[in-house]
């Protein structure tokens, strides 16, 4: 399914920037590039898990539950590449990079790539008394792909370092909107990532040796204001 969703979402990010490209050279249409910073105010992370516990190779217990809470503040870099099919819409693809965020109550860490073809609908300029300084109101939706890294690290047993790692590709979308100045731009931006992982854990406690597993399911969204520059290509 993994593989098939990859090459969806491949096939879709290349069909969006060709139709636009071909669409935009009938039209005469500009393509940009954008740079975005952004900060992380507010994100959530929820985790579904099913968990086995071994001690000196001999089950101890198994459970299954759910989990959620708040995470830290982050940041966001992205880089958008559109092409404008009309003077109102654009279609391109686009990679951003999530910091390394803690969450809350807990040693997860979460930071990881997104890959995504995006759609963006503005406004003419608004500024109507300065034609130099347009001024426009836009709306924009990503779909794609995460490719994260959820780590997690403790030491509340006598010191005795617990590893948990799990990093699998997963579904990425977004949907956000802003203003636009002249290159300018200010973008509130909602984020939604669905993935699963796989977790492993061993240590030793009182001569007792300690190993499991748990396979996750993961769903985190953040909230992200965003500030950019757009640099015309053409």
């Amino acid at each position: 399914m993994k593989k098939h969703l990859c090459l969806f979402v491949a096939i879709l990010g290349l069909f969006v920037f060709f139709a636009a490209q071909a669409n935009a050279q009938t039209a005469n249409k500009s393509a940009d590039i954008i740079v975005k910073l952004g900060l992380t105010p507010y994100s959530s992370l929820t985790s579904e898990y099913e968990s086995k516990l071994y001690i000196n190779g001999d089950l101890d217990n198994s459970r299954s539950g759910s989990s959620s809470d708040n995470g830290k503040i982050g940041f966001l870099l992205s880089v958008d590449g559109e092409q404008y099919i009309n003077n109102n819409f654009a279609a391109g693809i686009g990679l951003s990079y999530l910091t390394s965020r803690k969450i809350n109550n807990s040693q997860t860490i979460v930071s990881g790539f997104n890959l995504y073809a995006l759609l963006k609908g503005k406004t003419n300029n608004l500024n109507k008394k300065d034609a130099n300084t347009p001024i426009s109101l836009y709306a924009l939706g990503n779909i794609g792909l995460t490719f994260p890294s959820l780590s997690f690290q403790d030491s509340y047993i006598r010191n005795t370092k617990i590893n948990v790692e799990t990093a699998n590709q997963g579904f990425y979308a977004a949907i956000g909107g802003g203003i636009e100045i002249k290159n300018f731009n200010i973008e509130l931006l909602y984020q939604y990532f669905l993935l699963s992982g796989f977790e492993s854990v061993s240590f030793t406690y009182y001569g007792d040796y300690y190993s499991g597993y748990a396979d996750d399911t993961y769903k985190y969204s953040c909230l992200t204001l965003n500030i950019g520059y757009r640099f015309s290509l053409w």
